[in-house]
């Protein structure tokens, strides 16, 4: 398997010291900063819940098997009371609420097992005069995931008109579902659930008032929890981690985004269809993973009958198997449902894929982290939904076990996004960057949701670094601050007894990374790099929004972090890239030959974020000696740095220049040069040099793979190279196979098809470059007082659109006459404004700026 941030290191796998998750003490985990006093309406955004008189329930048993579902329903009378009731609601690990049998969401977003989010749900519209029923199916994962580090066991819920509140108790009742099997495997590393659900067993009209729960049993108040708590903080039993138990100081904390919206979309069209004869028992197959090759034989199958929009109908044969293929407009994310009339014990396995090639060397989609899922029909009509969501270009179902008519109808995804209160306005000039530019916002609807994760096709975890970049576009072009503060004190809470941060958190990923780094059996670690790009993330998010009440529990976490670095700095005076211990340097895995190359870019990396990141938080919340103190750290490296891969010759940083002689070359890379010049680490009349490797990449400068090439695209674009940017992406990017095909970027320039790579991911450069490069837009005072606006369109004929900000959209409309720009730009009346002509000429402006 081929992954950006996984098989990066070939050596270095050497044992450190052991460490684990930050002690629950208030010094380091709920301790705002000592020079800086909140507003009153500031005061806490992360206040604790009280969920009473909810109790925290579970079924009476000894263990909960991994992947266990289990089924709590509740009657309750409405008679002459108001009907605006609300729910407040958590589970360990995922719930779907139903109510009066109808569907209502999936939650919770993914969370630290210390400060889980507790979701509010307006039940306003679903509840009716008379008797009601609360049905609740909750999935235990038990085993690690990408969206989940760990946890126990336990349901709550509380739901209140203002007038009455009840919750979870003894009088509710619960059923462990059959029809999805306990204990079943996982899908793969960092996917829980391999779901198999057998229509036959359940128990359908469950979660209706009238139905008879005669043979259900009681709840059980779990063991030492409080409605104050997290249920790791009981004593619920997590038998294969022997996790929880604690008594330190944890929260409930209200959900900090909103819920997710959800919309149905069908598929496009069916796109293959084949008939296959089996040589292995099909189970095996999916199981083992197998060959295809080996395992079946196949034929083209041209006897589907459409019978009209969504509803195919076909004949099939005992002892053979079908498979029917199906794409989607573009890439999205959701719950793939379909429905299927069949015989009782028809087996449809359901597949998904981001890429796939008709008529290729696949005739199945079981190429892609085991993304199926198993269902078994009762006789008649059956309507399927997967109970996690999933990543969807294309669509298979697989259907055997069967003989006779098979029907199939409303085939598709229930899609989830974040509920953006705007989306990006841009046009330009330009057909094929306004191409990608859609692709971009498409890749961020796909990404962005509860969490910001690299891509929802394989590891759907946190990180960032090359990710975190995403947070200007969501700022900027979604107005998306909510999601981006939610970003930054979840993935804060991975701050390690050790002082570094667990790069993808909340995630199984570093916890399991840990103990095989301890024992030397992987190259993989929590990385160092990613801990530095957060505190970038954090200082843009405060110069974006001027929100401080935010990171009031992020800055000591990154105070801490700081810590751990200055303790790196070894005695030639910077920090190293190998022989760290537990964690591991990345920064990226093409541009480089040799892990020591990286020693450059690392320590500019750390530089640069402890002077323009770090410092200015620092003095923003009043933090003054602490920011000398970085300011001086950071300069003490730029010497060093320069000493040692500065090239007078070269007229440029060298990667390799220590060893130069020896390997018998000269080396570059990416962000090393990109950060010089993006950040003035020599003077400006030195910078020619690093500029033309920049624009002409040479094969002599290690390139970054794509998710990470912003850093280039930056420096770029400071010195007025927009031209070189909108070449390169109406040229290569343009042409991606997931721009054309999925509407989203990829995460490598060289896509494949029918493989692990994911076609939807982070990389969403050119949507933020358009507002950083192409209109040059910067806060000049945190939460924007004060902006810059630099318009350098470079080839671009005209631009217009809207921009973000808190306190109002920027409006604009530019478009070049010879050599200068004409046109207006409309700020909000609270925003004043700095523009840089095409000159360089400033000018000062307030509410409309009028270009003639």
């Amino acid at each position: 398997m081929e992954f950006s941030r996984r098989g990066f290191l070939k050596t270095n796998v050497k044992a450190g010291i052991a460490i684990g998750l930050q002690p629950f003490k208030a010094s380091h985990t709920f301790l705002p900063p000592q020079n800086y006093t909140f507003k009153d309406d500031q005061e806490d955004p992360f206040s604790s819940l009280d969920l009473s008189p909810a109790q925290w329930v579970w079924p009476s048993v000894g263990r909960t098997l991994p992947n266990t579902v289990v089924m709590f329903r509740k009657t309750f009378s409405i008679i002459n009371e108001p009907f605006d009731w609300f729910a407040f609601i958590h589970a360990d690990s995922r719930y779907r609420l139903w109510i009066n049998g109808q569907y209502i969401g999936f939650g919770p977003a993914p969370y630290d097992p210390r400060y889980p989010e507790v979701d509010k749900i307006n039940l306003t519209g679903y509840l009716k005069t008379g008797d009601n029923c609360i049905g609740v199916e909750i999935l235990y994962y038990g085993h690690g995931d990408g969206t989940w580090p760990t946890g126990v066991p336990g349901f709550i819920m509380k739901l209140t008109n203002g007038s009455r509140s009840f919750g979870t108790d003894t009088s509710w009742n619960c059923k462990i579902a059959n029809a999805w099997p306990a204990g079943k495997y996982k899908r793969w590393y960092l996917r829980a659930f391999q779901e198999e659900f057998d229509a036959r067993k359940y128990p359908y009209g469950w979660s209706l008032p009238d139905f008879n729960d005669g043979h259900w049993g009681r709840t059980d108040i779990i063991s030492g929890s409080s409605p104050k708590e997290p249920v790791i903080a009981s004593n619920s039993k997590d038998y294969l981690t022997d996790s929880g138990g604690t008594k330190a100081e944890l929260r409930l904390i209200e959900r900090q985004i909103p819920l997710l919206d959800n919309t149905k979309v069908s598929v496009e069209s069916l796109r293959e269809a084949f008939l296959l004869e089996w040589k292995v028992e099909p189970t095996h197959f999916f199981d083992f993973d197998l060959d295809e090759e080996k395992s079946f034989g196949w034929q083209p199958y041209h006897n589907t009958i459409n019978e009209g929009k969504d509803s195919w109908r076909l004949n099939t044969e005992a002892e053979k198997a079908y498979a029917l293929t199906f794409d989607f407009k573009e890439q999205i994310v959701g719950f793939p449902y379909f429905s299927i009339k069949a015989p009782e014990g028809t087996i449809v396995e359901l597949l998904v894929h981001e890429s796939h090639a008709v008529d290729g060397t696949h005739r199945l989609l079981n190429t892609h982290f085991n993304s199926w899922s198993r269902f078994i029909c009762k006789e008649g009509w059956n309507t399927f939904q997967t109970f996690d969501f999933e990543s969807v270009k294309w669509l298979q179902l697989h259907i055997r076990n069967t003989k006779g008519i098979i029907v199939l109808e409303r085939i598709g995804v229930l899609r989830r996004t974040y509920p953006f209160v705007a989306l990006p306005k841009i046009i330009t000039s330009d057909e094929k960057y306004n191409t990608v530019l859609e692709a971009c916002t498409n890749t961020i609807l796909n990404q962005s949701q509860d969490l910001i994760v690299d891509g929802m096709g394989r590891e759907r975890q946190q990180y960032s670094n090359d990710v975190g970049h995403v947070i200007h576009a969501l700022s900027y072009g979604f107005n998306a601050n909510e999601l981006i503060a939610r970003y930054c004190n979840t993935y804060s809470q991975g701050i390690t007894e050790a002082g570094y941060f667990l790069d993808c958190w909340p995630a199984f990923d570093r916890l399991t990374r840990i103990y095989q780094r301890e024992i030397g059996i992987t190259p993989w670690g929590p990385l160092v790099d990613h801990g530095i790009g957060f505190v970038f993330d954090c200082n843009h998010y405060y110069q974006y929004t001027g929100n401080l009440s935010q990171l009031k529990f992020v800055y000591p976490r990154i105070k801490r972090f700081y810590q751990f670095l200055e303790n790196l700095i070894v005695k030639n005076g910077l920090a190293p890239v190998e022989d760290l211990g537990i964690p591991v340097v990345w920064i990226d895995h093409l541009g480089y030959k040799q892990q020591k190359h990286k020693h450059c870019a690392f320590n500019m990396f750390l530089l640069c974020m402890l002077k323009h990141a770090l410092a200015p938080l620092a003095r923003a919340f009043g933090d003054d000696d602490f920011a000398v103190e970085v300011d001086n750290l950071s300069s003490r490296l730029l010497k060093r740095v320069k000493e040692i891969y500065w090239s007078i010759e070269a007229q440029s940083f060298v990667s390799n220049l220590p060893w130069a002689t020896e390997e018998n070359e000269i080396r570059y890379d990416e962000r090393s040069l990109s950060l010089a010049v993006l950040y003035d680490l020599v003077p400006k009349e030195k910078q020619d040099r690093m500029i033309s490797l920049l624009k002409e990449r040479p094969i002599s400068m290690g390139q970054s793979f794509a998710t990470n090439a912003v850093w280039r695209y930056w420096a770029l674009g400071k010195v007025d190279e927009t031209d070189t940017l909108l070449k390169e992406f109406t040229n290569e990017l343009y042409r991606m196979p997931s721009v054309l095909e999925n509407n989203t970027l990829g995460e490598f320039f060289d896509l494949k098809y029918d493989d692990n790579s994911q076609w939807s991911h982070a990389s969403v450069a050119p949507l933020i470059c358009f507002y950083i490069n192409f209109l040059g837009l910067k806060p000049l005072v945190a939460g924007f007082d004060h902006i810059e606006i630099k318009p350098r369109l470079g080839n671009l004929d005209f631009i217009k659109g809207d921009i973000q900000t808190p306190k109002g959209p920027i409006s604009f409309n530019l478009r070049k006459n010879r050599h200068r720009l004409v046109g207006t730009i409309k700020l909000p009346k609270s925003i004043s404004a700095t523009f840089i002509n095409l000159k360089g000429v400033k000018s000062t402006h307030t509410e409309h700026i009028l270009l003639k």
